[in-house]
């Protein structure tokens, strides 16, 4: 899942499973935005990290 949002903006995930199947590399790669939070999220079965942020933006958050 990729997270691509105007800054300034707040995606919530929450109460997802997201199973990368023994070869996916990342659950969710948090690309731009002002606020990421994520609750009761499971990651499993990604070759990488379950939550990848490098945000665009000086001032964007991960909760």
């Amino acid at each position: 899942m990729t997270v691509n949002a105007p800054a300034g903006s707040i995606v919530i995930l929450h109460h997802l499973e997201i199973n990368g199947a023994g070869s996916g590399l990342q659950g969710i790669n948090f690309i731009n935005g002002g606020s990421l939070v994520v609750e009761n999220c499971a990651f499993y079965g990604f070759t990488g990290s379950g939550i990848n942020a490098a945000p665009t933006v000086a001032d964007a958050k991960l909760q």
